[in-house]
């Protein structure tokens, strides 16, 4: 049985409620409905931004936000779907679709009208699909404002998806591949998504290109402008998008204008009743851990990566188990793996993340180290010092006191730090509200801040980073045996093989072994007597 299996058995609770603090109001010029939050929200110190929450009829989550020292206001719209929505024979169509969008609508038929307005009214835009999530963000100067929402909520209501449109789009998403196919961090991205469990929505070819797309469509003997419509029509709904509004007030609108605008702007978007993306299923099946996967760079870079299987935590992000976690990992003080590893001269550099972003499906944990040659070629001692590391952490056990400097210092940041930019507090409250645990009063502080700490929670993490649950990557340019390549990836040729680990790299009796003579180097830090307390 898959190692992960066993805390997947405990569903998460109920997602968060949207309902009963939202109070029916209307608007004051046009008196249109809306439900407004009556409830609190986690704010900075001495914010002087003005907030307001709330659901429109159709069920957009909106955040409105007037700040008087803002000289551009910002805008982020996300949608709640992304590639791992991708037909298996349409891969890339959540990244098509989200070209096309920008490409006329029926009461702008202008191809290129919002860039024509947002560029004369001092503004840019831009938007990302991920696994999970289609973002959509623009920046305009104060009295722009009101002709770029009205612009922009047509996208969602009415767009053309022109058939000219959906070639040149073609044509500018297969050139965004040829650069990919070209950068390391790409190719390794891709190939660790692709070598997944076969058939997994995180295995897909996230980006796409023109042979995926229109080249599919023609084999099949159809129109992918008629896909790309179906895709909007199933996928693009208002119960699954959340909306963001940061306005300057000085030159530029009230917050009631601010709210008036959005309501009645994107309350005609269509409330199609979907189910909000998630993926209850892990990308490591019991066939992929205690894996190792070789692939070919095109530079002179060796990287190894250990990649853990982690359940759905999406609705932990109140003690953000992960998060300690993480940070031990990556902590580069006295005792750490870090400055063990650098003191060897194994590594040049590290790093921590896990993937994919704060939504609700199960989580890939990744430790990537950045490794000279010499630490490259003795890699099975480098993932022994790894799982050293962790024992050490375990044995020393869950210190609440260490949790509490992580919140200190996630306080005076998000409390007592400076203002982020409009653009990047608009995309960081839309993208955050598609976690469907997040309560309503953290729609601003979200995972910034670690609200409660979860002893449990941190060793049910911990114990899963153990040698039967995770498979390594080796990415260089050049490997001793070249017969270890067997395969190309059809998408970016990336040459690589997999094969099974083996059984030193996942025994912890052996690994230990490797390590006994290291044991006093690696240890948990001390307490930073520099961090207050008292917040």
């Amino acid at each position: 049985m898959c190692p992960i299996d066993k805390q997947q058995s405990v569903p998460p609770p109920e997602p968060a409620d949207w309902q009963e603090l939202f109070d029916e109001q209307q608007t004051i010029e046009s008196q249109a409905p809306y439900y407004n939050y009556t409830g609190s929200i986690v704010l900075p110190v001495g914010d002087k931004r003005k907030y307001r929450l709330f659901r429109l009829p159709n069920n957009i989550r909106v955040v409105c936000i007037s700040d008087p020292d803002v000289k551009q206001s910002a805008v982020s719209l996300a949608v709640n779907v992304g590639s791992s929505a991708d037909p298996s024979e349409f891969q890339g169509m959540a990244h098509a679709l989200e070209h096309l969008l920008f490409m006329g609508t029926a009461k702008y038929p202008d191809a290129r009208d919002f860039e024509t307005y947002l560029t004369s009214h001092g503004g840019y835009t831009n938007a990302s699909t991920t696994s999970t999530i289609t973002y959509y963000r623009f920046a305009v100067n104060n009295r722009g404002l009101a002709g770029a929402l009205d612009r922009f909520a047509q996208f969602f209501i009415a767009p053309l998806l022109d058939t000219d449109c959906v070639a040149r789009e073609l044509n500018a998403i297969e050139s965004e591949f040829r650069s990919n196919v070209q950068n390391d961090a790409q190719r390794r991205s891709h190939i660790m998504r692709a070598t997944c469990c076969s058939g997994h929505p995180y295995s897909q070819f996230m980006g796409g290109n023109y042979a995926s797309l229109q080249t599919s469509a023609e084999q099949m003997g159809v129109q992918l402008r008629d896909r790309m419509a179906e895709f909007f029509a199933a996928h693009y709904s208002a119960d699954v998008m959340n909306l963001v509004i940061v306005g300057g007030s000085q030159d530029g609108a009230t917050l009631d204008e601010l709210v008036e605008w959005s309501v009645n702007m994107f309350s005609p978007v269509m409330n199609r009743n979907v189910v909000r993306m998630a993926i209850p299923s892990h990308p490591l099946c019991e066939q992929k851990l205690g894996t190792m996967v070789r692939y070919q760079t095109l530079g002179n870079a060796h990287d190894i990566t250990l990649t853990f299987a982690l359940p759905h935590t999406s609705h932990l992000y109140c003690s953000a188990p992960e998060q300690y976690v993480k940070d031990l990992l990556a902590y580069g003080g006295l005792g750490s793996l870090q400055a063990c590893l650098k003191q060897l001269g194994w590594i040049a550099s590290m790093s921590v993340n896990s993937s994919p972003p704060n939504i609700n499906s199960p989580r890939l944990l990744k430790i990537k180290f950045s490794a000279t040659p010499a630490g490259f070629m003795q890699y099975d001692k480098l993932v022994a010092y790894v799982f050293a590391y962790l024992r050490a952490i375990r044995a020393q056990g869950v210190q609440e006191w260490y949790f509490r400097e992580l919140q200190a210092m996630a306080q005076m940041s998000f409390f007592y730090g400076e203002p982020m930019y409009p653009i990047t507090v608009a995309v960081n409250i839309a993208c955050q509200m598609c976690n469907v645990y997040l309560h309503p009063e953290h729609v601003v502080s979200g995972t910034q801040l670690l609200y409660e700490f979860d002893r449990d929670q941190i060793e049910a993490i911990l114990a899963l980073l153990n040698p039967e649950n995770y498979r390594l990557f080796l990415g260089a340019r050049e490997f001793p045996d070249s017969a270890c390549l067997p395969e190309v990836d059809s998408h970016f040729g990336v040459r690589f093989g997999e094969a099974k680990l083996p059984s030193e790299l996942t025994s912890e009796a052996e690994l230990s072994l490797v390590t006994l003579d290291c044991a006093d180097q690696l240890y948990f830090p001390e307490p930073n007597k520099y961090i207050t307390q008292h917040i």
